[in-house]
């Protein structure tokens, strides 16, 4: 995901399990917000992370997601 950036590359707001959840979606895979774990809470900073999909009470998947500065404005 791309976030807009202060110069000390720290983001303006946060990303939270909507904007995860829509980005998986734009990709052309069906997921909801409630099924996107976030224990400690939106992301704020520029990194590398997992995420936990909780897609069943069995079922455990996980993805990698990076949060990089938006070069486009």
């Amino acid at each position: 995901l791309y976030r807009k950036v202060s110069s000390e590359d720290k983001l303006f707001g946060s990303v939270g399990a909507a904007d995860i959840a829509q980005a998986i979606i734009e990709a052309g895979i069906e997921v909801s917000r409630q099924e996107i774990r976030l224990p400690d809470g939106p992301i704020r900073r520029l990194s590398e992370n997992q995420v936990q999909l909780r897609l069943h009470a069995d079922v455990d998947a996980h993805i990698k997601l990076t949060v990089a500065a938006d070069e486009g404005e």
